[in-house]
């Protein structure tokens, strides 16, 4: 009986690329609106977006204009006479990812990178002070540097994972950040 030749068998190419985003990873947001301590309530979702690509290895994780969200932590009134000056400030949460998963972030501090109770309480946010009749308004537009609080992987298709969207001007990537092997085959 003659032998059946058969062709190589090619490996088959993975469907998903998984990116690890490193804690520390720093993402950059900015105000998606105005924000007033006359309308700022404790538990207030503070909407931001990120203003520039995440690209780890070649990959963009998070895209320029993805949703992040904050929220009011602390909101004190003025003492009598503003003395103390009031208060208001909040927490980072989490910005979203390319394949719409929440990666909990912090904003950045010196502090929060070398205190570990930051990663279970939210590394202190920025605060702004106000007086009875002059309330503190924070921007649209206006920009926080916040970092990654724990690792994280995003699980990307492979094909998204290989496109040309990957790649800023000239094929270069947006915001380069590497942390030795981050990708899995």
């Amino acid at each position: 009986m003659p032998a059946l030749a058969s062709a190589p068998v090619e490996p088959k190419k993975p469907e998903f690329l998984e990116v690890k985003v490193p804690r520390f990873t720093p993402i950059e947001v900015e105000l998606s609106a105005n924000v007033s301590s006359d309308a700022a309530q404790d538990g207030m979702i503070v909407p931001l977006k990120v203003a520039q690509d995440v690209v780890l290895n070649g990959v963009t994780v998070i895209q320029k204009g993805s949703d992040a969200r904050a929220r009011v932590t602390t909101i004190k009134q003025p003492g009598f006479m503003n003395r103390p000056p009031g208060e208001f400030s909040w927490t980072m949460e989490y910005v979203v990812s390319v394949t719409g998963e929440k990666i909990s972030t912090m904003f950045y501090s010196k502090e929060a990178a070398t205190n570990p109770m930051a990663k279970v309480m939210g590394a202190p946010g920025p605060s702004w002070e106000f007086k009875k009749g002059k309330p503190a308004v924070v921007a649209v537009g206006q920009r926080f540097e916040t970092m990654v609080n724990d690792d994280a992987v995003v699980k990307l298709p492979a094909s998204q994972a290989a496109g040309p969207q990957n790649a800023g001007p000239a094929g270069q990537p947006t915001a380069q950040v590497s942390d030795g092997p981050a990708t899995k085959p």
